[in-house]
């Protein structure tokens, strides 16, 4: 069982319009919302795949029936703790005239004065965590919550001998890395620039310096996200990069996440090597941005995963 924590928890709202046109009027032709947050969208894609996952995340109140129904929809098990207030929406638009995503805008997450809600999640989480599970944080903490707040989930994954994933940002990295026991953690290009050894450090020689950070810091298989340049990984000494190619990308959010949940997809077979699950990874995201859902993307990532092109970087100096 994979078990996702997500503490800012939102919808996404997804609007296809006909034309995108600076202060003139178009036609909405479609409108999807979601229950999102980055720990969501990965349980998301892990159920097309195919694998057991149970969320955890915080939830406004007023929002907890919809939010927890639509996850039913899914299949997705969960376990949500109310807070004051409303979700977050997220709003993305996309483009039929240009076939193409044209934006999303990120909503505000929740702002709390105590961390009791926090506290029923680790709880249950330790009651319910087993051996074989595997532990995945993701995304922001909502203001007001102390720097260290992940580092209370990465404990139960310790407590338990479990591997834990890491998908977070800010200091709450840095408080998360500095505990140890980490398996995987995957900055973007933006997230890694918090490490101290990154800071003022451009282009190559800073993701290098990501690289080597995560790895003084214990974990197991340091990555970092690059967009369009692939996944960069540490294999055996030797920075590797793994690129797929999609011509034609159709979806703009959860990139990251979908490929989060193809390395954990992976990482759940113990014969499993290093290649194999940044191979899934990619392969699983490059399915998803090409708008496959479902049991369709668990086919077409298996296609893809065939093809995936990787490049030797280098040694790790």
């Amino acid at each position: 069982m994979i078990r996702t924590i997500t503490l800012n928890t939102g919808f996404d709202e997804t609007y296809t319009v006909s034309d995108l046109e600076y202060g003139g009027v178009r036609d909405v032709v479609d409108y999807r919302s979601e229950p999102s947050g980055k720990g969501i969208n990965a349980a998301r894609v892990l159920r097309g795949l195919g694998v057991p996952v149970h969320v955890y995340g915080l939830i406004g109140e007023s929002d907890r029936a919809l939010f927890s129904t639509r996850l039913a929809m899914d299949r997705i098990d969960c376990t949500l703790a109310s807070v004051p207030g409303n979700t977050r929406r997220n709003l993305t638009l996309t483009s039929v005239s240009q076939a193409a995503p044209a934006a999303h805008c990120r909503a505000a997450g929740f702002s709390l004065s105590d961390d009791e809600a926090v506290t029923q999640l680790v709880d249950r989480l330790a009651a319910e965590c087993r051996p074989g599970d595997l532990v995945s944080i993701h995304g922001s903490t909502p203001n007001g919550l102390p720097v260290d707040t992940w580092t209370r989930f990465a404990r139960i994954a310790q407590e338990m001998q479990v591997p834990l994933v890491v998908d977070v940002y800010g200091a709450p990295l840095l408080s998360v890395l500095a505990g140890g026991g980490v398996l995987c953690c995957k900055p973007n290009a933006a997230e890694m620039a918090v490490l101290p050894a990154v800071a003022g450090t451009p282009g190559e020689a800073g993701v290098m310096a990501a690289l080597r950070f995560m790895l003084r810091q214990g974990v197991a298989l340091p990555t970092v996200s690059l967009g369009g340049r692939g996944l960069w990984s540490v294999i055996e000494g030797r920075v590797w990069s793994a690129l797929a190619t999609i011509p034609y990308p159709k979806v703009l959010v959860g990139a990251g996440d979908a490929c989060v949940a193809g390395m954990m997809a992976q990482m759940m077979d113990a014969r499993s090597s290093p290649r194999d699950i940044i191979a899934r990874g990619v392969a699983v995201a490059g399915a998803h941005v090409a708008g496959y859902t479902g049991g369709q993307l668990s086919a077409r990532s298996q296609d893809m995963q065939r093809s995936i092109v990787f490049t030797d970087q280098g040694p790790l100096l």
